[in-house]
């Protein structure tokens, strides 16, 4: 059974049944799967899918990242060499976020200039960032606030 990878909650839960029942796993390790149960929120690919993870990788990013090390880098592998793979590491991070940013629209980008908000956070921080605040930020700007009962 293959509980990391299972598409939805009920296809996680009717293998995780089957693994319980079974008499061809030890009682020891169907402790170890109800203990990783307990905290499947952070393994199981259904679950982790519906949580926010302010943008760590995924496996498959972190494994293409260790074969990228694997093939420039060994036991014998001079300093020099490690931080010219760090430099092209972060420069490929670089251009993917370049990338991301390009993708949005022309009419995108003017309807947000149209807040002071916006204005003003695109000119203390970085245009990466903007991209990723943006979203949250109009829909502050669409807040009001109103006066109940004699209180703000």
């Amino acid at each position: 059974m293959n509980l990391p990878f299972s598409e939805s909650e009920s296809e996680y839960n009717e293998a995780y049944d089957y693994l319980l029942e079974s008499d061809d796993i030890s009682d020891e390790l169907k402790k170890y799967i109800k203990d990783r149960h307990k905290i499947r929120c952070k393994w199981a690919k259904y679950s982790v899918k519906k949580t926010f993870t302010a943008g760590s990788c995924s496996s498959s990013r972190v494994e293409a990242k260790h074969r990228i090390y694997k093939t420039f880098l060994n036991g014998n592998s001079r300093l020099s060499k490690i931080f010219k793979l760090f430099t092209i590491l972060e420069e490929q991070k670089i251009s993917e976020i370049d990338q991301a940013i390009q993708k949005k629209t022309k009419k995108e980008n003017i309807e947000s200039d149209k807040h002071e908000l916006i204005k003003k956070t695109k000119e203390l921080y970085s245009q990466y960032a903007v991209y990723r605040m943006e979203e949250v930020l109009i829909d502050s700007i669409h807040y009001s606030v109103v006066k109940k009962n004699n209180y703000w």
